[in-house]
C-alpha cells in the first residue's frame, strides 16, 4: 500500500507545480499508472485465490500447491517495472542496453555478430 501512496503524492505534487502539460511527465505518469495497475492486480488476485483455496479446497496438498503458483503472480511485481520502464523510457533503454552491453553488438550477418 506505501507504494500507491508514495506514487499518488508524487502525482498530486507535479499536478500542483503545473509540469503536467510536458510530453516528459505525461510518460511518467502513464509509467507510474501501468505499475499501480499491475501492483494492485498482482496482489488482489493473489489475495482472492489464496482465500478461495482456504474456503474451497480441502487437499492440503493440492492447496499448498495452488497458492505456489498463485504466489508468483504477487512475485512478478517485483519485474514489472523494469519492463513497462524499459518500453516507455529510452534513457532507461539505452542503460540497460549499455549495462549488457547490447549497444556494441552490431549484426555483420544472419549468423555472425562482431563487436564495434
Amino acid at each position: 500500500m506505501s507504494v500507491i501512496v508514495i506514487y499518488s503524492k508524487l502525482k498530486k505534487a507535479l499536478n500542483l507545480q503545473g509540469t503536467n502539460s510536458s510530453n516528459a511527465t505525461k510518460k511518467i505518469f502513464k509509467s507510474l499508472f501501468l505499475i499501480i495497475v499491475f501492483y494492485l492486480s498482482g496482489w488482489v488476485l493473489t489475495i482472492t485465490v489464496s482465500l478461495a483455496v482456504q474456503v474451497f479446497i480441502q487437499d492440503p496438498n493440492l492447496a499448498q500447491v495452488v497458492e505456489v503458483v498463485v504466489g508468483l503472480t504477487a512475485g512478478s511485481n517485483l519485474c514489472v517495472p523494469f519492463f513497462i520502464f524499459y518500453m516507455q523510457s529510452s534513457l532507461y533503454k539505452n542503460e540497460i542496453k549499455k549495462l549488457f552491453g547490447l549497444n556494441k553488438i552490431v549484426a555483420a550477418d544472419s549468423n555472425v555478430f562482431m563487436m564495434k
